[in-house]
């Protein structure tokens, strides 16, 4: 029985995956008095390699994104890190925690508007248009009321107040 389980059969399979289209990717954010910050890149395969050219070219930085709320539109402004200057490129590398050398190595780029009207407000409709090589992709966001806590308690297992170590609770009644 051992020399059979030893010399058993192997047979190697191969998978072969379709390959699918690229897609844009669109990764944005906003706050309550902030502006919209928009990442735009491309979807690759799972497997495709990835090389210095391929994060060069990650970022898609010659799209046209608009923005609209309250019936209002703007067409967001591209920031690249070829654009900022030393003290900026610092600061966007502590924001999103990646070395300053990376973000100008990959060509990194974002879009986002310094016109007020189109920040974060809670309870307003955000609509999002993004134009690239023919392609279109749109999305839509609702900045809700931010609903605090009902209360906050920590409790340690020890029964000692002063302990450092033990677990945070927290009640909320969301509507």
């Amino acid at each position: 029985m051992l020399i059979l389980a030893l010399t058993s059969c192997e047979k190697e399979i191969t998978v072969d995956l379709p390959q699918a289209e690229s897609l844009i990717v669109v990764e944005g954010t906003i706050e309550n008095g902030f502006p919209p910050i928009i990442f735009l890149s491309q979807s690759q395969g799972y497997f495709d390699p990835i090389t210095a050219e391929t994060l060069q070219n990650f970022y898609l930085c010659d799209a046209v994104v608009t923005l609209s709320v309250d019936g209002l539109t703007d067409t967001l402004d591209i920031i690249s890190a070829a654009s900022l200057s030393p003290e900026q490129l610092e600061l966007v590398a502590d924001l999103i925690g990646v070395p300053a050398e990376q973000i100008v190595a990959n060509n990194f780029c974002a879009y986002t508007t310094f016109n007020p009207a189109f920040w974060g407000q809670f309870n307003k409709e955000y609509s999002l248009k993004v134009l690239h090589n023919g392609r279109t992709v749109t999305a839509k966001t609702k900045l809700n009321t931010a609903i605090p806590l009902d209360s906050l308690w920590f409790d340690s297992p020890s029964g000692n107040p002063a302990d450092s170590l033990g677990f945070l609770y927290a009640s909320i009644s969301d509507p």
